[in-house]
């Protein structure tokens, strides 16, 4: 099985610096990988964020308007009027 490498791959300086090759080349193409898995999440975290930041506002818009309409609202008189309706729906003889 030697023989049928070439020589110059069974010289401990060429496949050290094989091996050094292989290593850096591998340790680029991780680094390459993980930024572009980084930049994708990233990407996806601020699509997110965004969407997130969207709702907020529209509740705290919901949540204003539906304050000033409590404000406006007075219960004596609307209750009091709401109460007073005759409901004959209701029985209210007891056996």
């Amino acid at each position: 099985m030697l023989d049928e490498f070439p020589a110059f791959f069974l010289e401990p300086k060429t496949m050290e610096r094989f091996i050094l090759l292989f290593t850096i080349l591998a340790i680029l193409a991780l680094m390459l990988y993980f930024r572009k898995a980084n930049r994708t999440f990233l990407k996806k975290s601020q699509r997110e964020e965004h969407a997130l930041k969207e709702k907020i506002g529209l509740h705290k818009q919901q949540l204003s308007f539906r304050k000033t309409k409590i404000q406006q609202y007075n219960f004596l008189i609307f209750n009091l009027s709401e109460v007073l309706v005759s409901q004959k729906s209701i029985n209210l003889k007891h056996n």
